[in-house]
């Protein structure tokens, strides 16, 4: 079920409402015109897990090529609707609501942009419904947390010492609520999250955050701290594009590595950027998305 309204500014007109999942509800927001309405639509996921879509909101500018659709994944911004049943914040569940959220906007073909976290549903969606996926972004993407963890050991060790060593010890200690730890967390976001602009307001929901990845960037002890489908990079047949930041957590080298592994894959690395590149280099990252949708949008 999809409750909501539509209203037109200019040439782009939106749709916005509620679908209903398991537990809860799904906020949507779709905008398009009256040419491209019935095109394959760009679905768009946050990262975190956690973070809420509003940093996504650039993307609407490609709203004149093709239907735009942003949404909150279950319990976080918008889509905070009743009592949450954390049982269900697993990834088949979210990979479930994105199905879900396809199915009810009665869209026949999509194409994908995750970032972060959000590339976990993406890949999986598209692993299980290849026909249904036009192309893919992976925007700086967790693909392997075992190679997520890796990198992120290699910048922890750039960091000064004291740092590294207040971290180290909460985290041996357990106390990763201490705020010596979470001021060191912070000069580790500072270089490789979002280093050149201050962080978006887009975190959310810091449980599910701590239930499905752990106390920090750098730590995994949540329900994704085993994941890891990078071998099956080379199953994808649709367009791929992989972008991060020349610092970004999610390392140029790693990502050029997947890139490499997809047989239409490449990529793209914003110079000026870390991890949240869409809001560092907003004009230069949202070229980058149009000239990609250019190639992969059956005029």
């Amino acid at each position: 079920m999809t409750t909501g309204f539509i209203y037109a500014a200019g040439e782009v007109q939106m749709q916005e409402g509620f679908i209903d999942v398991p537990s809860g509800k799904l906020w949507y927001q779709k905008c398009y015109t009256k040419d491209n309405e019935h095109k394959a639509a760009l679905i768009a996921l946050a990262g975190g897990p956690g973070c809420k879509h509003d940093y996504l909101k650039g993307l609407l500018t490609h709203a004149d090529k093709l239907p735009v659709v942003l949404y909150d994944q279950r319990d976080i911004g918008k889509s905070r609707v009743g009592k949450p049943n954390k049982e269900l914040w697993t990834i088949e569940q979210f990979i479930a609501d994105l199905a879900q959220l396809i199915s009810t906007l009665n869209l026949d073909k999509v194409h994908l942009l995750g970032h972060s976290w959000g590339a976990v549903p993406v890949f999986e969606y598209a692993l299980r419904y290849p026909e249904k996926v036009a192309s893919i972004v992976f925007a700086s993407p967790l693909l392997s947390t075992p190679r997520w963890l890796s990198d992120t050991k290699t910048l922890l060790a750039q960091l000064p010492s004291d740092v590294q060593h207040a971290i180290q010890l909460h985290e041996a200690a357990g106390t990763t609520d201490d705020p010596a730890y979470q001021m060191a967390t912070r000069v580790f976001y500072k270089q490789f999250v979002c280093r050149n602009v201050p962080m978006p307001g887009a975190f959310d929901n810091a449980e599910i955050y701590g239930a499905m990845w752990g106390p920090s960037e750098f730590t995994a002890t949540g329900t994704l701290k085993d994941y890891d489908r990078s071998e099956l990079l080379a199953s994808l047949r649709c367009p791929v594009l992989f972008t991060c930041g020349r610092y970004d957590e999610a390392l140029p080298e790693t990502m050029a590595e997947f890139a490499q592994s997809t047989p239409h894959g490449r990529l793209e690395v914003f110079e000026n950027s870390a991890h949240i590149a869409m809001c560092e280099e907003p004009e230069a990252y949202q070229t980058a998305i149009a000239q990609f949708l250019d190639e992969v949008v059956k005029k």
